[in-house]
């Protein structure tokens, strides 16, 4: 069996989701790229993602969750080093699905396991005690500026380093960050 032409897939995404032939073959092809940019990734998740207002460095897409229409999560990184300085995730449900509840411990688990640590390290490290400090961790209430406005939010920390929690159209912008600082957050295409 021979898989569908981009073509053939675009018009049957453009007769299901009521997108344009142009734009539903333009996520066919996102949708076959295994690097996006912010753009295409913005594209495929249809809503603008979330970004640093003043972000060190570059960003790039370090992943996401589901492909072509059923794309969920876009996760960007900020920094060079091995692991990122910040990363910010755009988290948007399908339809019928919940908001992820475990995205803010895991974000800040993935945080106290792998900053600043060699690979030597990280040999030692138990993914479970990440979790579980993260979990324990006491969420505070604080306000963030995003897109302009003042949004309440939830931060939890350990050690220095941080996950915060906005709200974001019927989902949430996740960020992990090593910074005592909030970070502002603004919108892009």
């Amino acid at each position: 069996m021979t898989r569908p032409s981009d073509e053939d897939q675009a018009r049957e995404l453009a007769a299901t989701t009521g997108r344009s032939y142009d734009d539903a073959l333009r996520l066919v092809h996102i949708s076959h790229k295994t690097r996006l940019t912010v753009a295409e990734a913005a594209f495929a998740l249809g809503h603008p993602l979330a970004v640093l207002a003043d972000g060190p460095g570059e960003r790039a897409v370090v992943g996401t969750s589901g492909l072509g229409p059923q794309l969920r999560d876009v996760r960007l990184a900020y920094g060079t080093g091995r692991f990122p300085d910040f990363v910010v995730i755009t988290s948007i449900p399908m339809a019928g699905e919940a908001v992820e509840d475990h995205l803010l411990p895991e974000v800040l688990s993935n945080f106290l396991r792998f900053r600043d640590k060699t690979h030597e390290e990280l040999k030692g490290t138990s993914p479970r005690e990440s979790w579980d400090r993260a979990e324990a961790a006491v969420p505070e209430a604080v306000e963030i500026a995003f897109a302009g406005v003042t949004t309440a939010g939830t931060r939890i920390s350990v050690d220095g380093l941080s996950a915060l929690r906005v709200p974001y159209l019927h989902g949430q912008v996740v960020v992990g960050t090593s910074d005592a600082d909030l970070p502002a957050l603004a919108l892009t295409d």
